[in-house]
């Protein structure tokens, strides 16, 4: 038999558990986003297979192939790449341009790297069904990104042949030896439109943009024509003091450098004792899984890449001269002799440290991605017509970089529209060509720009302060110098030029415009922006061990000079390229940065501000003189001019700078404290005078309608909220709205203020009752009321703990229950009413608004930033 009281519990558990149960699953719901559909729609291992275009690197045509590699060789560091599909790409360029946009809910909402993943990476089943299929093939994984949209695995040579039915080769270029599979990859048909590239099966490294060294002069000493550059100097040519004068010196802010070798610590320690700055700050991020190579000699590269990292590092916190630098790189061993066969490979390069500081990376302190990143690398973007996965590749971790906040600059190169050639040619012979990855529209291409000051009249722009070793004027520049378009061909004998180019592969972005003295078919143009990359006027100091000489001693040992060495004379170094403007200007961005928050894809902003000429002349130096113009072989792609066949005369190919946006140095310099203005106009509001300014009313009555605007200059991406202060007593106000958007341009709201009637208290005709013991009696009395309510409730809790209630014999029913519950609170109810008789008062009182004339402040709240207005309310 179920007793009535079990039943009653019963009951009450079931009526909660079901809203409870309805209540969790929708927690559950919008905790989680929506799974994504799964693409991979049958088995692996049937359904035949698909060919992936430009899985063979273009390097293996130009080189010698040396036959197998040993089937036994450990290939570690493998990946798996996977791009979003159709759906998924529709989605997410909606998103981006939405994040860009100020008048979208989304502007500047950006994403985790978890988010990404949940939105456009593979589903938890198609991840299985990928990783099942690896290790069917004896293949090992490893893990995937955060963003799931990489998974990394390894095996033996033989084993990756066999999954990916190629070979893998070793071949010998330039005294090197490499490796690379021989043949395009295989993968099996349900794999087409999921994977777009498989990384790790080569080790052709890109190289960074050029570094133009001068040599070293004994003996150097600055004449009123000679001068170089260090960060102070920089900073006060492109006005970036006006932001460190504001507060913002990156203090607390992280700025990402990417490369692939590590480097001393010291070297950039002996530049910023050099340059006046204060003492380092930079994390070493090696990407390495699977080896310990990420420090020492043998993690040390001797293709250039120490001093391109030392100058990158170097730069980006001089600028950003109290940020952290956070230098995410890749760990390499050159390997020399074509004949080596080796038994295990660990290689990867600048662009997986790419990926990994975009995929998995977040400051530990703060569980955020990098804001900005630095990469100075580019590749030959005609070396992959008819094979893009490589460039889909990088494009797709460029938008998702975006999507996350990241802003991404590049160097455009350093051999004008060459971008297929090395700055150590003299003549171009590989057609014109833009470059990869600046190509897409996704990152921020830097060109070069030459500083003038020093042929025209250099005491208007330097101070003439001889500067030895002795005497170090660490910041001679006196403000902004006027530039051209950096071309050191002729100076150089070699090519050295502002890289730029029109894409082949991305279309012309609808926030970019098209130069007016260009003709040709449309595209992505490059560069964006372009700062100072001549060695010659003005050369960028820097240190690095990499130059370190016998005769000539240790770079920087003495401020920026050599110890001096077995000859005894001291030397320094200054370096060119756009490889020295890209972590310049990245560095200036980590200020706006830790302002205004992460920018995403910085180029909408830019070309938006360049879009209005009275913006355009304030924020940007347009550059209008000078061209990019490089000798070339006549015939090739773009070469105009020359004569053809051996000893023939070389054409030439370029462009020229014109008013406005060019292909030579972009949108041209940039004043960075009329940038920083103009974003902090964009990141602000105003609040109109109200509408009536002043309104009367009687107590009792409200307002009528007083209209508040909010207006911004420029795109304002927070929602701002309403509140008074200054009222009357038993006033209110009322925003309907109560928050608005004013985006780029402007909302309202209404508010109204209501008071309360003044109504006289009547006297009672009845008096209080007074027990004998006079009016402190009565808390007797309520203590008294207050003892038997808890005894009641007290009978009625050990009534209601008997087994036997409502049983015959119990001496309490249900009934008798209610009644005694109700008891207690009737009875403290009656002794609340007594007390407040007691001391009540027989006269009279006013109550509502007071009459009289207030200020009212009406404050509205952004966030970050708040404003008010006022209004004068009469009340009557």
């Amino acid at each position: 038999m179920i007793h009535r009281k079990q039943l009653s519990v019963r009951n009450w558990k079931r009526t909660f558990a079901l809203p409870a149960a309805i209540l969790a699953m929708a927690i559950v719901g919008w905790a989680q986003a929506s799974p994504q559909p799964n693409r991979i729609t049958q088995e692996l291992s049937s359904g035949g297979l698909i060919r992936l275009p430009g899985s063979v690197h273009r390097l293996t045509q130009k080189a010698a192939d040396m036959g197998p590699v040993s089937r036994g060789m450990q290939l570690n560091t493998l990946s798996l790449h996977f791009g979003p599909s159709a759906e998924q790409q529709i989605e997410l360029d909606a998103l981006t341009r939405a994040q860009q946009d100020p008048k979208s809910p989304q502007y500047h909402k950006w994403l985790t790297q978890e988010e990404y993943g949940a939105r456009f990476g593979l589903s938890d089943a198609d991840l299985n069904k990928v990783s099942e299929w690896l290790q069917s093939q004896g293949l090992t994984v490893r893990g995937v990104s955060k963003s799931r949209n990489a998974l990394y695995f390894s095996g033996t040579a033989a084993q990756v042949e066999t999954a990916f039915h190629t070979q893998i080769h070793r071949y010998a270029l330039h005294g090197e030896a490499h490796f690379a599979n021989a043949t395009e990859l295989q993968l099996p048909a349900a794999l087409r439109g999921v994977v777009v590239m498989v990384r790790g099966l080569n080790d052709f490294r890109p190289k960074p943009a050029s570094i133009l060294r001068t040599h070293p002069v004994p003996n150097f000493t600055l004449t009123a024509s000679d001068h170089f550059l260090t960060p102070g100097d920089w900073a006060r040519i492109y006005n970036v003091d006006a932001i460190y004068n504001a507060g913002f010196t990156g203090t607390g802010a992280f700025v990402g450098v990417v490369g692939q070798t590590f480097l001393p610590k010291s070297d950039v320690d002996h530049f910023r004792s050099a340059a006046g700055l204060s003492s380092t700050k930079l994390t070493f991020v090696c990407i390495d899984r699977v080896s310990s190579q990420c420090t020492g000699a043998s993690a040390i590269s001797d293709q250039g890449d120490v001093a391109e990292a030392d100058l990158d590092i170097e730069w980006a916190g001089g600028i950003a001269k109290n940020a952290t630098v956070v230098y995410l790189y890749a760990p390499f061993s050159v390997v020399k002799t074509p004949t080596i066969n080796p038994a295990t490979s660990q290689y990867y390069d600048v662009f997986d440290a790419l990926q990994h500081a975009v995929s998995e990376y977040t400051v530990p302190s703060t569980h955020k991605v990098l804001p900005v990143i630095s990469l100075s690398y580019t590749d030959c973007e005609q070396s992959f017509n008819g094979q893009p996965a490589y460039v889909t590749w990088v494009a797709n971790l460029g938008q998702q970089a975006n999507s996350q906040g990241q802003t991404i600059v590049v160097a455009s190169g350093d051999a004008g529209v060459a971008g297929c050639d090395s700055q150590n040619d003299s003549v171009a012979s590989d057609g014109a060509s833009a470059t990869v990855p600046v190509d897409s529209p996704n990152f921020t291409g830097v060109g070069g720009t030459t500083l003038s000051g020093d042929v025209s009249t250099p005491a208007q722009f330097w101070e003439q302060t001889p500067w030895s070793s002795s005497t170090n004027v660490v910041v001679s520049a006196l403000g902004y110098i006027p530039e051209t378009v950096w071309n050191d061909t002729a100076l150089n004998g070699t090519l050295s030029a502002s890289g730029s180019g029109v894409s082949l592969f991305f279309a012309k972005p609808s926030w970019q415009p098209t130069p007016t003295n260009y003709s040709g078919p449309p595209g992505r143009f490059i560069p964006d922006v372009s700062f100072a990359a001549s060695a010659n006027h003005d050369g960028y100091l820097f240190c690095s061990s990499d130059f370190n000489t016998t005769q000539y001693g240790d770079v920087c040992a003495d401020h920026f000079f050599s110890s001096g060495g077995t000859s005894g004379t001291q030397v320094f170094f200054p370096v060119g390229g756009t490889s020295a403007g890209a972590p310049s200007f990245a560095g200036l961005l980590t200020l706006l940065a830790q302002k205004f928050g992460p920018q995403g894809n910085i180029n909408p902003t830019l070309y938006g501000l360049a879009a209005d000429d009275a913006t355009y002349a304030a924020v940007f130096h347009d550059i209008t003189s000078g061209n990019n113009n490089v000798p070339c072989v006549s015939g090739t792609t773009g070469c105009v001019g020359g004569s053809g066949g051996a000893g023939g005369t070389p054409g030439t190919m370029g462009f020229s700078a014109t008013t406005g946006f060019d292909l030579t140095t972009g949108l041209g310099s940039i004043d960075a404290g009329a940038l920083y203005t103009a974003l902090g106009a964009a990141a602000d509001f105003t609040v109109g005078t109200p509408s009536p300014s002043t309104v009367t009313v009687t107590a009792g009555s409200s307002s009528p309608p007083i209209t508040i605007n909010v207006s911004t200059a420029g795109a304002y991406s927070d929602d701002v909220t309403f509140s008074c202060s200054g009222l009357p007593a038993h006033a209110s106000c009322i925003f309907d709205p109560a928050y608005v958007s004013p985006g780029s341009g402007s909302a309202s709201t209404t508010l109204t203020i209501t008071t309360t009637a003044r109504a006289a208290l009547v006297p009672r005709n009845v008096p209080p009752i007074v027990p004998p013991g006079g009016p402190h009696a009565l808390w007797q009395i309520a203590l008294a009321l207050a003892g038997l309510l808890l005894a009641s409730l007290r009978v009625v809790g050990r009534r209601l703990a008997a087994d036997g209630l409502g049983t015959p014999g119990s001496g309490l029913t249900p009934l008798h229950a209610k009644r005694a519950l109700a008891v207690g609170p009737a009875l403290l109810l009656i002794g609340l009413c007594l007390l407040q008789a007691a001391c009540g008062s027989g006269g009279s009182s006013s109550r509502g608004t007071p009459a009289g004339s207030y200020v009212i402040t009406v404050n509205v709240d952004g966030n970050s930033n708040q404003h008010s207005t006022t209004l004068t309310l009469n009340v009557q």
